[in-house]
């Protein structure tokens, strides 16, 4: 029997509608003031809710594969948007601090990195001969959906509170488990992953001071990007802007990164990978520098918005990287382990700036620290071999 034809565009609709809402995760900052004013919680307590997700994200991430090869796609998405919503009603509960800890930082945390692999696996699973133009381009949805949404909390929580943010996205993403598993059901795309190649004997070549360079270089890039992003309305207020500028200065920073992950591609088809991951870190860094001599709000935003390039670029580089460097043989298995670096990094880069927050009032000391991360990276980077072409 002829196998029923797929609807490719469909595949691809689906993944662009589960990163343009789970992206929403990006835009966190706008909210951050907000909830330490409920809870009378300090900053650090916060930015650790944001944090919580990434790290959520982050394993999600690395055991996606078990679901996807047991799971039927269209019932994935509807999972991944009944979990999400279930996570976020439970946030706009305010029923304590705790709550959103655990409905917001575990529950949508592991919910968002599911979909975002399973986004990505979906796109490249319907355009086979295309994967790296379609999954840049969920990558790139997804930091649009932090520039659409931190437009749409910053309304919410000044019209209706905070938890009008949360209950919300909730009713969103109910929204996106109904239309989402239908347009998937409907494209017909199946997600076929290779089995796991048998262990061998010795090390392979994505083992050992290899990967550790390439984990180094990527978790301290990203160091930078994430403390930002976590904290860009905030860095923005603590410069002197209020009210629309703090919401710009989210949007800037995630129109960065959205830019950084389209320009990616094309910068790599044009110079040497290894230049690159050492550059952007560099640029990234003076771009911190600025970033803490900043009085104004107008410089701090264009600080942002090119560390946001920047991170966005990183991001996109390092996977591509890791195929040139390990090789096609088990490359998915080496950016997993590379991966963690970025876990790491969401963790620390925006609990760590909000904990220099509270003890000096200032973000002067977090750019600067993040700054010197990301000369170290670009030092990891310099330190990998010329890729073979």
């Amino acid at each position: 029997m002829k196998a029923p034809k797929t609807r490719p565009l469909l595949a691809l609709a689906t993944g662009f509608l589960l990163t343009g809402t789970l992206g929403s995760v990006h835009a966190f900052s706008v909210i951050v003031v907000p909830l330490e004013v409920v809870y009378g919680a300090s900053r650090a307590d916060v930015s650790l809710i944001y944090s919580l997700a990434l790290i959520c994200l982050t394993v999600a991430v690395l055991g996606s594969h078990l679901l996807f090869r047991r799971v039927a796609p269209f019932r994935l998405v509807a999972g991944i948007g009944v979990g999400s919503a279930a996570g976020l009603a439970l946030a706009a509960q305010g029923g304590g601090l705790g709550a959103v800890f655990f409905g917001y930082g575990v529950l949508f945390g592991f919910a968002n990195g599911l979909g975002y692999a399973f986004a990505l696996q979906l796109a490249a699973h319907a355009f086979p001969t295309r994967k790296g133009t379609v999954m840049g381009a969920v990558t790139a949805v997804y930091a649009c959906g932090a520039m659409l949404f931190a437009n749409v909390f910053d309304r919410l929580t000044a019209s209706a509170g905070v938890f009008a943010v949360f209950g919300t996205l909730a009713l969103i993403m109910i929204a996106v488990a109904a239309v989402g598993a239908a347009t998937c059901r409907m494209s017909r795309v199946e997600i076929a992953l290779e089995e796991p190649a048998p262990a061998t004997a010795g090390p392979g070549p994505g083992s050992g001071r290899l990967l550790g360079l390439l984990w180094l270089g990527y978790g301290l890039g990203c160091l930078a990007g994430l403390m930002a992003i976590g904290h860009a309305a905030g860095i923005v207020h603590a410069a002197g802007g209020v009210g629309g500028l703090m919401t710009l200065g989210v949007t800037l920073i995630a129109v960065g990164n959205a830019l950084g992950g389209f320009a990616a591609g094309a910068l790599a088809d044009r110079f040497s990978i290894r230049l690159l991951l050492v550059a952007l870190p560099l640029v990234s860094a003076a771009a911190l520098v600025g970033l803490a001599a900043a009085g104004q709000p107008t410089a701090a935003i264009f600080c942002l918005a090119i560390i946001g390039f920047c991170y966005g670029a990183i991001i996109a580089l390092y996977p591509v990287a890791t195929t040139h460097y390990v090789g096609l043989g088990e490359p998915a298995k080496a950016y997993g382990r590379v991966f963690t670096a970025w876990g790491l990094a969401g963790l620390l880069g925006p609990w760590v700036a909000g904990l220099l927050f509270d003890l000096g009032g200032g973000y002067g000391p977090a750019a600067l620290a993040a700054g010197a991360a990301a000369v170290m990276s670009a030092g990891a980077a310099l330190l990998l071999p010329e890729p073979a072409p």
